[in-house]
C-alpha cells in the first residue's frame, strides 16, 4: 500500500478504493477511478476520486511494485481458500484480515505501525508522509519539463495548484522558473522564496 501510494501520489480512499482490476498487468500500470470515504465509522464506496482531474488512468508503476503486488495477490487468494465462508468477498487490491472493504483510514493506521516499528517520526499523516513526499520527491528530482506529467500524476487540476502547495519543498533554481510561471502564465501571486 505505501509503494503504491508513493508512486501514484494516491489519497488514502483512492488506495483503499483500488480492485485488482485497475491494474494492467501487461503495461505495468494502474489506475485511479474511485474511492472510498468515511462517513461516520463507515467506508462507503464512491465511483470517482476527489474530483474530475483526480482520476488517474494507466498510471505506470515500477517493476518491483509490480512484483510486489502480484506476490500480494497470491497472498490474498490463499487467505481467501484459508477463510472459506468467512471471506467477505471485496475486490479490493487493499483489504481488512477477514477480506472485507478496507476503511479509508487504514493506510493512515498501517503507516504509524511501521513508524512505530522502525523508529520514525510519529507526527506525519499518511497524506504528508506519503502523498506529499512522493509529490516534493518528483518536483525535486525531476526537470520542469516532466512538472505537467507529475501535476498529472497528482490529479491536480492544473500546475499552479501543485506548485502553491509544494513549491516550498523545490530547489531554488525551480522555484525562480515556477515564480516566473506563476506570476506570468497564471496570474497568481509568487510563491515566496523561504517559507
Amino acid at each position: 500500500m505505501i509503494m503504491v501510494g508513493f508512486e501514484t501520489f494516491a489519497r488514502r480512499g483512492e488506495l483503499t478504493g483500488l480492485e485488482w482490476t485497475d491494474i494492467n498487468w501487461e503495461d505495468n500500470t494502474i489506475s485511479l477511478t474511485k474511492q472510498t470515504q468515511r462517513v461516520g465509522k463507515e467506508a462507503v464506496e464512491v465511483d470517482s476520486c476527489k474530483t474530475e482531474s483526480s482520476n488517474r488512468e494507466n498510471l505506470s508503476l515500477s517493476q518491483e511494485t509490480m512484483r510486489i503486488l502480484k506476490l500480494f495477490k497470491e497472498e490474498q487468494d490463499e487467505l481467501k481458500v484459508k477463510l472459506g465462508i468467512e471471506w467477505q468477498g471485496s475486490k479490493k487490491i487493499f483489504t481488512n484480515r477477514f477480506g472485507g472493504n478496507a476503511h479509508p483510514e487504514a493506510p493512515y493506521d498501517i503507516l504509524k505501525r511501521l513508524e512505530r516499528k522502525y523508529g520514525l517520526n510519529e507526527n506525519v499523516s499518511f497524506h504528508e508522509g506519503i502523498r506529499h513526499t512522493g509529490i516534493s520527491w518528483a518536483l525535486q528530482n525531476f526537470d520542469v519539463s516532466e512538472h505537467m506529467n507529475i501535476v498529472k500524476r497528482a490529479g491536480h487540476k492544473n500546475i499552479a495548484i501543485t506548485y502553491n502547495i509544494y513549491a516550498h519543498n523545490m530547489n531554488e533554481d525551480s522555484k525562480e522558473i515556477i515564480n516566473g510561471f506563476s506570476s506570468k502564465l497564471y496570474n497568481s501571486n509568487p510563491v515566496a522564496q523561504n517559507d
